[in-house]
């Protein structure tokens, strides 16, 4: 039997009542050992039968058919699911992903990486953006925005936006800041410490987007420092991925 149910931490886009959204602890689950104990990733070494009992505790207590997902690789490409038919069978490669289709569950997995859960103010599109800092140094947010506002024809104030838990400026060490960042991306960068405001540049980029300040949301909780609610990779290396999950409602 499971501990006990997954912990979520659920989010809502003011004025938006058919878009859902939730971010997914790590705690509850079956999950054992480094991946204690409610890992979503069939890709990080877990037990793939405490996988899918965990993905079936979210559905079931979301009220959501499927979850769905890309294989997440740190590129730019951007998936739309709309003239999708066999779900069932899908797999891409991707770390963007946008629907208009209802009670679809996408779903972005992270272990420090920020994700970034979109919709428009009518609530008729949605998406999800696994944002790594190679996603940031390559602005891809904006890419990713652009797609998102010419599939559905919005304008990017259409757009609101909220970044999940994620790796804090504290915690994000770059000692090759140099060699693997260009150097408009120094005003966020403290040499003293090797700290790098990724939190700042995924703001600003969203802000450079066309989105206006006031639909980004923000929720500053790091994985790296609240080790029994996340799973972070800087800090443990072998570990699971929690879920950043938005869906249209019928």
């Amino acid at each position: 039997m499971a501990r006990f149910m997954i912990q979520i931490i659920p989010f809502k886009f003011p004025g938006i009542s058919k878009v859902k959204c939730v971010f997914t602890t790590r705690k509850g689950g079956y999950s054992r050992g480094r991946f204690s104990s409610a890992n979503l990733s069939f890709d990080v070494g877990d037990n793939i039968t405490s996988v899918k009992k965990n993905r079936e505790d979210i559905e079931k207590q979301l009220k959501i058919n499927k979850l769905i997902e890309l294989k997440q690789v740190h590129g730019s490409k951007l998936i739309c699911l709309d003239n999708t038919k066999d779900l069932e069978q899908f797999s891409l490669e991707g770390d963007a992903i946008i629907t208009s289709k209802k009670n679809l569950a996408l779903m972005i997995k992270t272990a420090d990486c920020q994700p970034i859960l979109v919709c428009d103010k009518t609530g008729s599109a949605i998406g999800g953006f696994h944002v790594g800092w190679r996603a940031n140094r390559g602005e891809f947010i904006k890419q990713w925005i652009d797609a998102f506002c010419n599939q559905y024809n919005l304008n990017p104030d259409h757009v609101v936006a909220v970044r999940g838990p994620s790796l804090c400026p504290e915690h994000s060490e770059f000692v090759n800041f140099d060699n693997e960042f260009p150097n408009k991306f120094k005003k966020y960068f403290n040499p003293e410490t090797k700290k790098l405001n990724l939190w700042d540049i995924t703001y600003d980029q969203l802000r450079e987007s066309g989105l206006p300040e006031k639909n980004i949301y923000r929720i500053d909780l790091c994985t790296y420092c609240l080790d029994e609610l996340f799973y972070s990779y800087r800090r443990d290396k072998i570990c699971g991925r929690q879920g950043s999950i938005i869906w249209i409602c019928y």
